[in-house]
């Protein structure tokens, strides 16, 4: 930096003998008198710079005075045209900016369009993609238009701030590399969401189902317990291989009556554990009409222990369908018990119950607690429960099943319940799901499914490790305490005769009460 001096032009205090803005000056106007300080020196309309500059600050009656320049100048840094010249500025800044400007990005190569087949049927791999990263393809037209209505959606569905964004983020990825005219895959969406908040993808999905935008999953493969069943049905002997379909069919609830569907996993065992004596009875009988009590007796006889047991078991569940179904006239299985160990009932710990209740915060989990805890409902019962099942109004719910049985509130139930279909319909208006309890995800999934069953035990786990079953079984037992009456504790809680007479007799041992096996 060099010794200060004063301008020649203007007389500014500054490092140079002429300042940026005079050198700047002197190069756009001649010389000629100034008729102000009467100096010959480059002027604009008979005026120096200097005495512009001071006209403009202090009026043209106010005399010359001493002054700066640089940051202390009297605003020549931001001197307009009415002083006779426009400063640059900073062009080292504006290059700057400039280069830091990002360039426009092209549209993505990879839009789809309606009606275009893929060449090959592979799912894309999003891994390389973040859904938080910036540098993404310029959205098209209806790419923006989706966007926005999205935001529409958001706010008639009261999703909050952050749920928003992520499902923003979200759809700004897949529209922006796949574009917004034809439908996207939701393999795409599970997997750009894999790994991100539980209920991120569900709601992109829903989204995108509402505006007719999403190619839903396909229908789920044959799993392994099912590929098992019918590769055992299969190799059944001819004569057996139609009952045993039929015998399959009653079991996942298509049969003449309704049941609750089994599960493939039980299926298969129930099978696998009738395909030796079905092996043995090939060269004995032509169809299962002619098997005897005697074979069943034979058939228990060959194994001991719980593989018997198991046997006899699937065997009951086979000859009760067929005679269900109309297949076989008599039941051969009918009066044939197995000697088992049956273990008793057990209580809660006093007290435990109503710490759980107090504990429990959100009304979700008071819910789910009051429907096993104090009607005994099963939890497949409580997570398959649907709202026009109840009457509020009437202070009563539906079980359904045969006969048809309905489940009186009392007051407890009736002010949990109210609580949390205010909830519910405050946290989710518009969703469509069936089912009383729902969660982000069955709520904002676009298939309406019930709570999952995992979900439903890690509530109540997080109260201090109860399960679901211990509650029921202290409710029917506390029952069972209080009455002493199996037809009751039957009608009450749908339990059959053997179950009803186990917990009275393990409510009142003293009775004496005997429970034929």
């Amino acid at each position: 930096m060099g010794e200060p001096k004063s301008c020649r032009g203007c007389g500014t205090w500054w490092r140079n003998t002429v300042c940026t803005a005079c050198i700047r000056w002197e190069a756009k106007y001649p010389l000629g008198l100034c008729t102000k300080c009467r100096r010959i020196v480059p002027v604009q309309q008979g005026l120096c710079r200097c005495c512009r500059v001071h006209i403009h600050h202090y009026g043209a009656d106010a005399p010359i005075q001493l002054w700066f320049g640089g940051v202390l100048a009297l605003g020549t840094g931001r001197a307009s045209a009415a002083l006779g010249y426009t400063p640059q500025g900073r062009p080292g800044r504006k290059r700057a900016q400039q280069a830091a400007r990002p360039k426009p990005r092209p549209v993505s190569e990879h839009l789809a369009f309606p009606g275009q087949l893929p060449l090959f049927d592979v799912g894309r791999d999003w891994s390389r993609i973040s859904i938080d990263r910036h540098e993404l393809p310029t959205l098209t037209p209806e790419a923006a238009c989706l966007l926005e209505e999205l935001s529409q959606y958001a706010r008639s569905h009261s999703w909050n701030e952050s749920t928003q964004k992520q499902v923003a983020r979200t759809l700004r990825v897949l529209v922006s590399w796949l574009g917004a005219v034809a439908p996207i895959d939701e393999r795409d969406v599970a997997a750009l969401t894999r790994g991100t908040a539980c209920s991120c993808g569900s709601r992109t999905a829903a989204f995108l189902d509402s505006c007719g935008l999403l190619v839903p999953l396909p229908a789920p493969v044959v799993g392994q317990h099912e590929a098992a069943v019918r590769r055992l049905v299969s190799e059944a002997p001819d004569g057996f291989r139609s009952d045993v379909e039929r015998w399959v069919a009653v079991l996942r609830s298509e049969g003449r009556l309704e049941h609750r569907a089994l599960d493939w996993s039980t299926i298969r065992k129930y099978v696998g554990y009738l395909a030796p004596v079905l092996t043995r009875w090939t060269g004995e009988h032509t169809s299962l009409r002619e098997v005897t009590k005697a074979a069943i007796t034979t058939a228990l006889r060959d194994v001991t222990g719980t593989t018997a047991q198991d046997r006899h078991v699937a065997l009951r569940s086979l000859f009760g369908a067929l005679l269900q179904e109309r297949l076989v006239f008599r039941d051969p299985t009918r009066g044939i018990s197995m000697p088992g160990h049956q273990r008793p009932p057990v209580s809660l710990p006093t007290g435990l119950l109503s710490q759980i209740f107090e504990r429990a915060e959100d009304r979700l989990t008071r819910v789910i607690i009051v429907l096993i805890a104090v009607h005994a409902m099963t939890p497949t019962a409580v997570r398959m429960l649907e709202l026009n099942r109840i009457d509020m109004a009437k202070a009563r719910m539906d079980r359904g099943g045969f006969p048809r049985r309905y489940i009186y509130m009392d007051e407890l139930t009736h002010r949990v319940l109210s609580d949390w279909l205010s909830e519910r319909h405050e946290r989710w208006p518009r969703t469509q799901n069936p089912y009383l309890l729902v969660s982000n995800r069955s709520a904002a999934d676009y298939r309406r499914p019930p709570i999952t069953e995992v979900h439903l035990h890690q509530l109540l786990q997080q109260l201090g490790g109860v399960h679901a079953t211990q509650l029921r079984i202290d409710r029917v037992l506390d029952e069972a305490h209080e009455s002493a009456d199996p037809v009751r504790i039957m009608r009450l809680f749908g339990l059959s005769s053997t179950t009803a007479m186990n917990y009275v007799a393990t409510a009142h041992p003293e009775e004496g009460i005997s429970i034929r096996k």
